[in-house]
């Protein structure tokens, strides 16, 4: 399976993102792109830090 679109907290998603990509590898998911809304260059310093 693959997924282009999911979208994080960092969004209008429930899940942060390892929680996404953790859950996505469990369900055998290939692919996954998150394609959060609100992400952009004004902010992308913080979600990168968040995400490590």
């Amino acid at each position: 399976m693959i997924d282009f679109h999911t979208h994080t907290v960092f969004s209008d998603g429930s899940l942060s993102s390892g929680t996404g990509l953790r859950r996505a590898k469990v369900a055998g998911y290939r692919a996954l792109a998150m394609t959060d809304r609100i992400a952009d260059s004004s902010n992308i310093d913080i979600i990168l830090e968040n995400i490590r």
